[in-house]
């Protein structure tokens, strides 16, 4: 059960994350490009690439974390559906055990109902 909703939330949670990074990376280049023509292109192309890696570093670090928050509620997602898998399993053999006992119940009254008339 829980590969099958893997099989589907992971890929659209892969998917939205590319939406979302490609967006704020366009509009991070948007505003660089901006603030450059703003100024008139007076930095060197060093700085320009300082700035970028800085950028990325920024970046790199906050997917990092996003990643990490969201893998560690998977996980404890994982281990809830484990829980609540062995509770269904132990509510479904009790289940079999009482249909069992009403069964015998059932017989035991018809018999009783027999041996009456």
């Amino acid at each position: 059960m829980k590969e099958g909703v893997l099989n589907i939330v992971l890929p659209l949670f892969t998917g939205g994350i590319s939406w979302i990074a490609t967006r704020w990376w366009e509009r991070r280049k948007f505003k660089a490009e901006a603030v450059s023509a703003e100024r008139g292109n007076d930095r060197s192309e060093i700085e320009n690439y300082k700035l970028i890696a800085t950028e990325w570093r920024e970046a790199a670090q906050k997917w990092k974390d996003l990643v990490d928050e969201y893998q560690t509620k998977l996980i404890d997602n994982s281990h809830r559906i484990d829980e609540l898998s062995s509770k269904l399993s132990a509510t479904t053999r009790e289940l079999s055990l009482v249909k069992g006992q009403l069964t015998k119940a059932q017989n035991r009254i018809k018999e009783l109902e027999k041996h009456n008339l």
